[in-house]
């Protein structure tokens, strides 16, 4: 692997494991794993934490970039899946998820919602699709979820496919980036260089946090 596919590898991986690090306190999306090898077909995981909104999380809605073509799902269990694929200057991907129990209906249950952040169970909802990244660059991917008060959060760059757009008000939210490198061996390289991005991560937010525990007592 040549110098410059190293440091850009590094450079993905870094930014991931930042991503990584902050998305943990703020319930962000992720994609695992977050590192694939090019031109290679992959099962990959979108694991959505729900957010303690009040609310319920009803539908998601994942919009890979064109480059990173999907070729299948995998059913999850309480929701209904519709893939839609849309010819423009550029085939836009998107995929939805929509909550098919009862719960959105029942008065009862979303007013527990909203006084009980945790009555949506908690955990975090997966997503199962197989795909294979055309090139090893990094794929900034939107996931949009809207929750049954009307609160959307959209991971998003600057440049959306998401159809129709987000309402006034949506909270929005940088996208999930994906790293992909060329080979088997760069892909361990990779793993090895977002575990140090983590640690660094880590490391960056205990010292900022030890900082303003100073400043506070010295005040």
């Amino acid at each position: 692997m040549g110098g410059n596919t190293r440091c850009r590898a590094i450079g993905i991986v870094l930014c991931v494991g930042l991503v990584a690090v902050g998305g943990t306190a703020r319930a962000d999306p992720t994609i695992q794993p977050p590192i694939a090898a090019a031109g290679k077909p992959q099962t990959f995981t979108l694991v959505v934490p729900r957010e303690r909104v009040g609310g319920i999380l009803r539908m998601v809605e994942l919009y890979p970039p064109p480059d990173l073509a999907i070729k299948s799902f995998s059913e999850t269990d309480g929701w209904h899946r519709d893939w839609t694929i849309v010819s423009m200057q550029v085939p836009v991907q998107k995929a939805t998820w929509t909550r098919v129990d009862a719960a959105n209906q029942d008065p009862y249950y979303a007013k527990a919602a909203t006084t009980n952040p945790n009555t949506d169970s908690g955990s975090a909802m997966r997503f199962r699709f197989v795909a294979a990244p055309a090139e090893a660059t990094p794929y900034p991917v939107e996931v949009r979820e809207t929750y049954s008060i009307g609160k959307v959060i959209h991971w998003r760059g600057t440049t959306s496919y998401a159809f129709p757009a987000s309402p006034p008000g949506a909270t929005i939210r940088p996208p999930i980036v994906l790293g992909s490198t060329t080979t088997i061996g760069g892909r361990l390289y990779g793993w090895i260089a977002l575990a140090v991005g983590c640690i660094v991560a880590i490391c960056v937010a205990v010292g900022l946090s030890v900082r303003a525990r100073a400043v506070s007592r010295s005040s």
